[in-house]
Order: C-alpha cells, then structure tokens, then sequence
C-alpha cells in the first residue's frame, strides 16, 4: 500500500469521489481544504474544472474564470447536485455553513434541493410583493397623488414588519400586533386605512391562487375607535384669521 497517497498511481481517481471516500474512511488519505489564497489562484483553463474541499463541495471554475460552489450529495440512493452560488460573493466559510445545513437536511430524510425551491417560491410570495403588484394593479385606476399616499403608508407602517413575511404565514394575531403599533401614535385614521389597504393585498392575492385566507378580514371590532371630540364653535369673525394661519401651518397630512 502507498504510504504517501499523492504518489499513488490511483491518485488520479480520486477526485472522483469514490476512492476518494473509501480512503478518508480508512484513514489514509486527508483531503486538502480550500482556502481563500487557493481559490483566489484559481485560473481559467481550456475547459471547466473543480477543485473539492470536504464532504462534497467543491469550487466550479468555469472557461472564463468565475467560480462556483458546488455540493455533491446522495438522497434515496441518487446521487444530486446543489448550488451555493459565486465566489467571492459566498465566501468560503459561507459556503461551508451552507453544505453543513444541506448536510443536516439530508439526515433528517430532507432534500436541501427542494427546500432551496421552496424556500425561493415563498420568498417570491412575501407580502411586500404581492403588495407592491396589487399596487401596481390600481395606479391607472388613482391619482398619482393617492398611488404615493398608499404605497407610502405601507413601506412606513407594514413593510418594516410584515414585507418579509410569507403572505400565507400572516395570521390575524400577526397583522393585528403591526396595526397596534399605529394606533399608539394616537394614529387610528391611518390604522384603519392601512388596514383596509391590507384587506384588499389579501384580496388580491386570493384573486391570484397565491393565498387562500384574508387575516385582514377579521380585525373588525379589534381596531381601537378613535374617541368622539367635540371641538369649539368658531365665531364667523374669526374665520380669516383661523384660515391664514390653516395656511400658514407646517403639518403632515395623513397618508
């Protein structure tokens, strides 16, 4: 048996895989690990290449020059391929903590593969995005100063908390813990017009088969009313008065 494995005639199998494994198994052969001055190394060559690092993933040199990280793994017995993305972009540590998690959805009979897809297919049906195309829907039906007002209102008051957020994961509790931060401005005009902007994304996106459940729908009778205030009569003497300094008061309007 070789002593020094580099020197071995079957050295050139190795990057294969399978010998490879056998002899990590038995303790003869230690896989040497990427580094960031290697990979930096890496030139173009006549045709794509890999070089491996350590339990599958490897670094994908393409003709001109781009890197990719790359994972082999076997689930049910096929073997399969997962993409981790671009170096430098994924770093090499990021790209090992992405083959760790990979790794960990493999034991647990789980393949990183299609929860890569799904996760990327819920990522496109957060709530900030169906908003954003539920606005984009209305504009030819609003003024260009009403589209500003509710596109606003939402990245101010729901985007922050809710963008992010699957829209099938939004629960009632979940919408109605958002819309309690407006009302404690002392904002219930506005928490209820953003609530019923909510109301309609859902509507929206049932219209669409990209939810089946509008949350929004059953905060009524949750929302705090604002209390009734008789304001002072004004004296028609006054009017003039009260409408130059109307127009001379630096305020926000309610969007």
């Amino acid at each position: 048996m070789c002593l020094e494995i580099h020197q071995c005639p079957v050295t050139s199998y190795l990057n294969g895989g399978t010998l490879r494994g056998i002899f990590v198994r038995l303790g003869i052969y230690t896989p040497k690990l990427l580094t960031d001055t290697k990979i930096k190394s890496l030139k173009a060559k006549d045709k794509p290449y890999k070089l491996g690092d350590a339990n599958g993933l490897y670094s994908y040199v393409t003709k001109n020059g781009t890197k990719y990280w790359r994972q082999k793994y076997r689930i049910a017995g096929k073997e399969k391929l997962l993409s981790h993305g671009e170096y430098p972009f994924i770093s090499l540590q990021a790209a090992r903590q992405l083959r760790d998690t990979a790794r960990t959805l493999i034991k647990t009979g789980h393949d990183p593969s299609l929860t890569k897809k799904t996760e990327k297919i819920a990522k496109q049906n957060d709530f900030e995005s169906i908003a954003r195309a539920w606005h984009t829907s209305q504009k030819p039906d609003w003024s260009e100063n009403h589209t500003n007002k509710v596109i606003v209102s939402l990245e101010k008051d729901i985007f922050p908390n809710l963008g992010g957020v699957a829209i099938t994961d939004i629960t009632p509790p979940l919408l109605l813990q958002t819309i309690r931060g407006i009302e404690q401005r002392g904002a219930h005009e506005q928490s209820r017009r953003v609530t019923q902007r909510c109301d309609s994304v859902f509507r929206y996106a049932i219209a669409s088969g990209l939810c089946s459940y509008n949350p929004a729908q059953d905060l009524k009778g949750a929302l705090v009313k604002p209390k009734k205030q008789n304001y002072n009569t004004m004296d028609i003497k006054e009017l003039p008065e009260f409408l130059e300094a109307l127009q001379n008061l630096n305020a926000h309007p309610v969007i």
